[in-house]
């Protein structure tokens, strides 16, 4: 140290470095480190004051290299800590989620708008595509989460109810928030926000793969989100060609489908909750038959057996996306699954349960006339679409030892609906674009303990919402029992009682009635 007395012994300096720890005079990994850290943000900081200097009100493009050293420089220094427990958070791959992540806690700037419609962005997206599906590559078609898990159904587009429970539920991050992060699928199309959706949750699970957890809907398949002469304006392939261009956008477009053909489809919470987007699947006899000749549940093992990655393509509703793969695949894509796998997976997918009469006293005589002798039958979607009754969830669960099923894939305005004698819990997380009126709104749930949460969003907090630091953490006050049922009243689900001061709402379905509507 320029400190230390030049007429002091060299023998005499060494000890002192040596119980300083700083053998051979040099500076120690700490220090060094907290000099590099106060470094980098007196360098983000300048750099964040040229980027504000730009100005709401100018023209000039967003500088995609001066995002990243003002973002990289937090990034750098939050990853070097935790590089002892997490190697691979050090990577490259951590960093691009990292700094979009950055991004979007200042997504209100017009700055940040600009990005969001740049070539920079799509390129951008594509490199997180490629490190998300580095990622799913670890999981399987079906896996098992212990609680507490937060379950989430469709978002589609609407990123203000997914930011509405970001600040409500992981206002600091997922990392720091306790439990798992569970969504169902159907993340893009009728919103318009399907890419923003996509970016955040990707990067939310790159950074934190251990946390978040997603599986694959109807709508992460090709030939949904690509069929734009149904959809139009609300199709993703249409949003992604719009906001890029015709060719840069249809890469946008295959690079989000090849990361869905790495999602899982189905899991299970606490080996009593099985979770899926849409049904459960049908009895495959040719894989079912046991040594004795008698047929065993073997469709947990069907699912598990899945090869990801999986193009899922059956009969096709429209040609749109046919024709952009054609475009650089020169063919139509193919199946890489047996034909029953095919239809296992579309049952996850597209699984309906069967709806109720509420003029029948039971629902088995209105069953048998749609239903085969297993509980399915054709859906009412039409296509490859099943629904199944009372008889096949009853058979599914007896087996399995499932005591409930959690699933997304309907519509409702209040955000969650129980059926099948209260086995089966419709979750759906997005307020809009689906014609439910102004009364509309959106739920998650959480399963802890055996018992599931429904929790909604109050009304009167549909509009786009700060996050407040001194607001009060979520108190969940009602638990309901896994399996138990809603109680209905003139037909609509019990009105939902306040339990936290910013808009959360959560209702107790009670026991003793058949079913909600």
């Amino acid at each position: 140290p320029a400190s230390q007395p030049a007429s002091q012994p060299a023998s005499e300096r060494a000890s002192d470095r040596r119980q300083r720890g700083r053998p051979g005079g040099g500076t120690s990994e700490r220090h060094t480190r907290d000099a590099d850290q106060q470094r980098n943000r007196g360098m983000a900081a300048k750099l964040d004051g040229e980027v504000r200097s730009i100005g709401r009100g100018s023209r000039t493009a967003i500088r995609r290299t001066t995002l990243a050293k003002v973002s990289s420089f937090y990034s750098k220094a939050r990853f070097q800590d935790a590089e002892s427990l997490a190697p691979v958070a050090v990577s490259k791959r951590c960093e691009v989620a990292d700094r979009l992540l950055t991004v979007f806690r200042r997504y209100e700037d017009d700055i940040v708008q600009q990005y969001f419609w740049s070539r920079d962005y799509a390129q951008d997206f594509m490199c997180l595509c490629q490190y998300m599906k580095t990622v799913l590559s670890k999981e399987k078609a079906f896996f098992k989460l212990k609680g507490p898990v937060h379950v989430f159904g469709d978002i589609h587009g609407n990123l203000e109810d997914l930011f509405f429970f970001r600040e409500k539920l992981w206002p600091a991050g997922m990392d720091v928030t306790a439990g798992k992060f569970l969504f169902l699928g159907d993340y893009v199309d009728r919103g318009m926000k399907g890419l923003e959706v996509l970016t955040y949750l990707f990067a939310a699970k790159v950074c934190s793969p251990h946390k978040l957890f997603m599986l694959r809907g109807n709508h992460e398949l090709r030939y949904v989100n690509g069929w734009e002469s149904h959809y139009k304006e609300r199709s993703f392939l249409w949003q992604c060609k719009n906001r890029f261009g015709a060719t840069l956008g249809a890469k946008v477009w295959r690079a989000a489908n090849s990361v869905f053909d790495y999602l899982p489809l189905a899991c299970s919470i606490d080996e009593s909750v099985f979770c899926s987007h849409g049904g459960i699947p049908r009895f495959n006899l040719s894989t079912s038959a046991g040594w004795s000749g008698k047929p065993r549940d073997t469709r947990l093992d069907d699912i598990a057996g899945i090869s990801l990655p999986a193009r899922i393509s059956p009969a096709r509703i429209g040609q749109d996306a046919d024709d952009v793969d054609e475009e650089e695949e020169g063919s139509t894509p193919q199946d890489n699954l047996f034909p029953w796998q095919t239809s296992l997976a579309m049952d996850l997918m597209w699984g309906d349960p069967c709806p109720s009469n509420p003029g029948v006293a039971a629902d088995g005589d209105q069953e048998s006339r749609l239903l085969d002798d297993r509980g399915f039958g054709p859906g009412q979607r039409g296509g490859a679409a099943i629904m199944f009754g009372q008889r096949a969830v009853d058979e599914f669960f007896c087996n399995n030892n499932f005591s409930v099923m959690i699933r997304a894939h309907q519509a409702n305005s209040a955000g969650v609906a129980v059926t099948k004698n209260g086995k089966v819990v419709t979750v759906f997380s997005t307020s809009k674009d689906h014609a439910l009126g102004e009364n509309c709104t959106c739920a998650y749930l959480l399963v802890e303990d055996l018992r599931v949460t429904a929790v909604n969003r109050a009304l009167d907090h549909l509009v786009p919402v700060r996050h407040d630091p001194e607001a009060a953490a979520p108190r969940f006050a009602a638990h309901i029992p896994a399996g138990v049922s809603a109680t209905p009243k003139n037909g609509q689900p019990s009105s939902p009682k306040p339990v936290a001061q910013f808009g959360l709402q959560a209702r107790a379905l009670s026991k003793g009635a058949s079913q909600a509507a």
